[in-house]
């Protein structure tokens, strides 16, 4: 399965909120503090307990990259004047239910029923 690194993900971000053009690189600045803030982001996931699977501290898997960066671009958006933070934090919850959906699901506790053949 491909990843793709945090800079990764800043860059598809910014690229969908257009702040860069397709073929243009993330200013330093901007990388910096997109970075800065997926990591927040992935801070407060995990604090909700939204889990990922084969993501590390350095990668993201494929199938979280448009989701994380709709999500990241809700945080990364208020602060280049696209929106503003309480119209992001109306989004997030959608956001957050998109990643709950793509994750591993939580384990239920149920009793599993089967049949025999």
């Amino acid at each position: 399965m491909s990843t793709f690194s945090k800079q990764d993900v800043v860059t598809r971000c910014l690229r969908d909120l257009s702040l860069i053009s397709a073929e243009e690189a993330p200013s330093p600045d901007d990388l910096a503090f997109g970075i800065e803030t997926l990591e927040s982001v992935f801070d407060q996931l995990s604090a909700e307990s939204i889990q990922f699977w084969n993501t590390s501290s350095g990668s993201v898997a494929r199938p979280y990259l448009v989701a994380l960066s709709k999500r990241l671009a809700l945080d990364v958006g208020p602060a280049f004047g696209l929106g503003t933070i309480a119209e992001a934090e109306a989004a997030k919850q959608a956001a957050n239910f998109a990643l709950r959906q793509i994750g591993p699901k939580a384990p239920t506790g149920a009793v599993q029923q089967g049949g025999y053949f």
